[in-house]
């Protein structure tokens, strides 16, 4: 994996981390782009208690300046709310469409990423994968 990418998602982890007073754990990681043309999934995620899961929704959001059209979707099983938006950037092999989804309970907040070299994200809708993913890296604590 692109140790750029992987800074991508290290970066975002620790933005999250900020939103608690004492996180009790994070992830950051990036998937894919073995090719230029290959889909990459960035996650990035903090836990523990969140003061104010709304505003951290609505901060994380609104630190994506390029996402458009951001909307609420189903959370899925894990609950919270959530959102996704698209958007576009470019990189060295051409345009890359964006799709970003985020979460927020009280007691976590995240971020997965599409990435798609070479195709625009727009109009397409990645919310089921964005739950899939919520769920294999999230956990219930009982």
């Amino acid at each position: 994996m692109d140790r750029t990418l992987i800074g991508y998602a290290h970066q975002s982890m620790a933005k999250l981390k900020k939103e608690f007073a004492a996180p009790t754990s994070a992830v950051g990681w990036a998937y894919g782009g073995e090719s230029e043309t290959d889909e990459i999934i960035l996650i990035s995620g903090a836990s523990g208690t969140l003061p104010d899961p709304k505003g951290a929704l609505e901060r994380l959001l609104a630190s994506l300046p390029r996402l458009k059209n951001v909307r609420p979707v189903d959370p899925g099983p894990l609950g919270g709310e959530a959102s996704c938006g698209s958007g576009e950037t470019t990189n060295a092999a051409g345009i890359v469409g964006v799709t970003s989804c985020a979460w927020v309970d009280a007691g976590s907040i995240g971020l997965v990423t599409f990435m798609s070299p070479g195709r625009s994200s727009t109009g397409r809708d990645r919310s089921a994968e964005f739950v899939t993913i919520r769920g294999q890296i999230q956990q219930r604590t009982s």
